[in-house]
């Protein structure tokens, strides 16, 4: 497999994920990375609704299942990683996952984040995790559909 678009967005899949990225990235393998998500039937059976037509396989995952997966998968399928936390993404790249770009999606405001964009919110936790990232060399970036403005947040995360 390989691992073409990595994202971060606390909706995983849905209109922008299931029209526009999907198409931009041309995925015919999406794979969602989130313990939480994985462990929960009815969340399992939801993404499997929301899955585009256009994709082949939709891959619900722990963190360790899709570090095991990414090593052992030696199809030629084109995957979509989809996150929802920054912190399922950093699993993924201490379990030796080889990632050089991340996009940020969705990130909600809540009591105690910081906004670095419109639609990207986060607290101490996952700006540390997004800053071990950006120290390990990924370009980071906020942008919220494929026609829209890409925002480096490199920068920010290093100063």
């Amino acid at each position: 497999m390989e691992v073409t678009f990595v994202r971060v967005d606390s909706r995983l899949i849905h209109g922008q994920v299931s029209t526009a990225w999907v198409h931009h990235t041309g995925v015919n393998r999406l794979m969602v990375v989130n313990d939480k998500a994985a462990h929960d039937s009815m969340e399992r059976a939801l993404l499997n609704m929301a899955k585009p037509r256009n994709i082949r396989v939709l891959n619900v995952l722990t963190i360790k299942q899709a570090v095991e997966m990414i090593r052992n998968d030696t199809g030629k399928d084109k995957v979509m990683i989809i996150a929802r936390t920054p912190h399922d993404v950093k699993g993924l790249v201490d379990g030796g996952v080889a990632i050089t770009e991340l996009n940020l999606g969705n990130m909600p405001p809540k009591e105690g984040k910081i906004k670095f964009e419109d639609t990207v919110y986060a607290d101490e936790e996952e700006i540390a995790a997004l800053k071990a990232m950006a120290d390990a060399g990924i370009s980071i970036y906020a942008q919220t559909t494929p026609v829209g403005s890409k925002s480096s947040l490199n920068a920010r995360l290093q100063g």
